[in-house]
C-alpha cells in the first residue's frame, strides 16, 4: 500500500512566508507574542532620622536621604549608655530588611517589616566609645536591590568657653567703656536707665551652641536680681541686656554667664564684678591762701585785691574732697582774672593758683568741681 506523508513545519517565521508543501501552496501568517520581563526598580530611602534615649546629650541636625553627621556626648553621668535609633522611610512595594553597619562594638539586629512602613535599628553608646565615621545602612527589597545611607556619629565631650568682652551701655565707664577683670568696674547708676548691656565671645567645636544664661546678682539689693537668656550672634558671639536695673541703688553687682552646647556640655561660669556708684563726691575745707599786702582773703568765701599793686600777685585756693564710691578722678577750676588753672588729678587735696594784677577789674566767682 502506498503511503502519503505530510509534514508541517511549526517554527515561527519572522515575516509573511510562502511555503510549498506536498505540491500545495499554503499561505502562513507568523504571529509574534512579545514576552515582557517583570519590572524592577531599586528601593529608595526617602527619609532618615536618628534619635536617642537621652536627647539632652544627643543632637541630630536635619539629615538628607543620603545621611549626614550626628553628635553625641557619652561622658559618665551624662550621655553614657544612651540608645541610638536610626529610622528610615522607604519607597518600595517589596522591602525585606534593613541592615546597619558595624559601630560601637556591635552589628545591630536586622530590622524586618514594620506595619507603619518605617524601618529602624539601634545601637548603645557606651562610655568607652568614640566617633564612628561613615557607618553604612542598607535597605534591601525582594529582588535583592538596595539603597544605602551613610551616617557619621561624632563624639563631642568638650566644654564650650565664654568670656565677657565689652560693655555697650551704660554711657560711662571710668576705665574707658570696657570691662576690667580686676573688679574695678565702676558705673554711675543714673547711666543704667537703658539697662546694662554686654557682649561676650564663645569658643565651641562640635555640635554647636544651644543655650546661654546670664545672671545679675546685686549683693545688697536682692530685689534687683535677675537672669536673662542672651542672644547668639553667628557662631562665636552673644549679646544681652539686663533691663529694668534700679538706678538709685549703689552696691556691688556680680554679672555671670554660662553657655551649654547641643549635647549638654557646659562652660565654666564666668563673672565680672561691677560697682554701682550713685554718690557724688564731697568737697571739704576750702581755703584761700594769700601772702601780699595787696590781697585780702576772707576765710573761704572771697578775696579782695588792690589796683595799685606794682607787680602781679598769685594766690592759692586749696581744699579736700572725698567719695564713697568709685573714688576721685579730678578737680576742675573755672576761669577767673584771665587764668584757667589746669585740672588737679589728685583731688583728695586739690590746689589751684590764680594771679591778680593792677589791670584786673574782674569780679565774680571761682568755681571748683570735683569728679569721681
Amino acid at each position: 500500500m502506498a503511503e502519503d506523508t505530510k509534514i508541517w513545519d511549526l517554527r515561527p517565521v519572522p515575516k509573511l512566508a510562502i511555503a510549498i508543501v506536498a505540491g500545495l501552496t499554503l499561505t502562513v501568517m507568523a504571529l509574534i507574542w512579545p514576552v515582557l520581563a517583570q519590572g524592577s526598580s531599586s528601593p529608595e530611602i526617602t527619609q532618615v532620622t536618628v534619635s536617642s534615649s537621652k536627647s539632652a546629650f544627643f543632637y541630630s541636625p536635619p539629615l538628607t536621604s543620603s545621611g549626614g553627621t550626628v553628635y553625641f556626648n557619652n561622658l559618665s553621668g551624662e550621655g553614657a549608655g544612651q540608645i541610638i535609633t536610626v529610622t528610615v522611610t522607604i519607597s518600595d512595594d517589596n522591602p525585606t530588611r534593613f541592615d546597619g553597619g558595624y559601630a560601637f562594638g556591635i552589628t545591630p539586629t536586622t530590622s524586618i517589616s514594620n506595619p507603619d512602613g518605617t524601618w529602624s535599628v539601634t545601637y548603645t553608646i557606651r562610655v568607652t566609645d568614640s566617633s564612628e565615621n561613615g557607618v553604612v545602612f542598607t535597605i534591601t527589597d525582594g529582588d535583592s536591590l538596595t539603597d544605602t545611607i551613610t551616617i557619621t556619629f561624632a563624639q563631642d565631650i568638650a566644654d564650650p568657653s565664654v568670656a565677657f568682652t565689652d560693655v555697650t551701655n551704660p554711657q560711662y565707664d571710668s576705665a574707658g567703656d570696657e570691662l576690667d577683670h580686676d573688679g574695678s568696674n565702676w558705673y554711675r547708676t543714673s547711666a543704667l536707665t537703658a539697662g546694662w548691656a554686654f557682649t561676650a565671645a564663645i569658643t565651641e567645636t562640635g555640635a554647636g551652641y544651644d543655650t546661654g544664661l546670664a545672671g545679675w546678682d546685686h549683693q545688697s539689693n536682692p530685689a534687683d536680681d535677675q537672669t536673662i537668656t542672651p542672644t547668639f550672634n553667628g557662631t562665636d558671639a552673644l549679646t544681652g541686656t539686663f533691663a529694668n536695673v534700679h538706678t538709685n541703688t549703689d552696691g556691688l553687682v556680680v554679672a555671670s554667664l554660662v553657655v551649654t552646647d547641643r549635647v549638654g556640655n557646659q562652660s565654666s561660669l564666668v563673672t565680672v564684678t561691677l560697682n554701682l556708684d550713685g554718690s557724688s563726691p564731697v568737697i571739704s575745707s576750702p581755703t584761700i591762701i594769700e601772702n601780699s599786702q595787696y590781697l585780702y582773703a576772707t576765710g573761704s568765701t572771697g578775696i579782695y585785691y588792690g589796683d595799685d599793686m606794682s607787680t602781679a600777685v598769685p594766690f592759692t585756693i586749696t581744699g579736700n574732697a572725698g567719695d564713697g564710691g568709685a573714688g576721685l578722678d579730678r578737680a576742675t577750676f573755672s576761669t577767673a582774672l584771665g587764668d584757667t588753672p589746669p585740672n588737679d588729678t589728685t583731688p583728695i587735696t586739690w590746689t589751684a593758683v590764680y594771679t591778680a594784677d593792677s589791670s584786673n577789674t574782674d569780679e565774680g566767682a571761682i568755681t571748683v568741681t570735683v569728679y569721681d
